[in-house]
């Protein structure tokens, strides 16, 4: 079993659930249990590591179905890489931001 099987196969048992009561609130589990629904990802975080450690432990919001993102692989070693070749690459400098 990978790392976090248990820990999504619970969130996916319960969704329904915790959907009627905590409808996009932040889901902490551990495990096969709970600790607690939370307003945003930061309070989770960190009531996961005060109460569970250094541990793997999964903070998934209560939606009826995940939202997936597509972010594609833009940079290798190289950016002259030959698979880029039909890309447009931009390299944003936070630092040349900040200047204008």
């Amino acid at each position: 079993m990978a790392v976090l099987d248990t820990e999504l196969e619970y969130f996916d048992q319960h969704r329904e659930e915790w959907f009627e009561h905590h409808a996009g609130k932040i889901a902490l589990i551990h495990g096969n249990r709970v600790y607690g629904f939370y307003d945003n990802y930061e309070n989770a975080l960190v009531a996961g590591y005060d109460q569970i450690g250094l541990v793997a432990f999964l903070i998934k919001k209560v939606l009826l179905e995940d939202v997936v993102v597509y972010i594609p692989t833009i940079f290798s070693s190289r950016v002259d890489d030959p698979i880029y070749a039909d890309q447009e690459i931009r390299i944003f400098d936070y630092r040349e931001r900040r200047k204008q």
